[in-house]
């Protein structure tokens, strides 16, 4: 087995799905100082409450950050709150089953 991969199964077939999880390995990389986690938090919540636009915006970790809904819009008939794509198989939207309250 390679090392940094991983191996997935799809479901009701025997073809297993290979994963490589090496991508941009940042060697010379240094974490920043500590900041306290009370500022953490605030800045978190700062973000989702004021920056981030939930009517017009995504979070995409495979695209690195903020996208326009429109630019990848996955199932335009999706009234939800969430889109969740899975980040190893580009294929697979898994927000079916997240949908707001009624």
């Amino acid at each position: 087995m390679l090392e940094g991969t991983f191996w997935l199964q799809q479901p009701k077939a025997p073809k297993f799905i290979r994963c490589d999880v090496r991508y941009n390995v940042l060697e010379d990389w240094t974490p920043p100082e500590d900041v306290p986690a009370r500022e953490l938090l605030r800045d978190w919540f700062n973000f989702w409450a004021v920056e981030f636009d939930i009517k017009t915006e995504m979070m995409s970790i495979r695209h690195g950050g903020r996208l326009l809904q429109s630019s990848l819009d996955p199932a335009p008939d999706y009234k939800g709150l969430l889109w969740n794509i899975d980040p190893f198989i580009r294929t697979k939207v898994l927000h079916c089953f997240i949908v707001p309250p009624f």
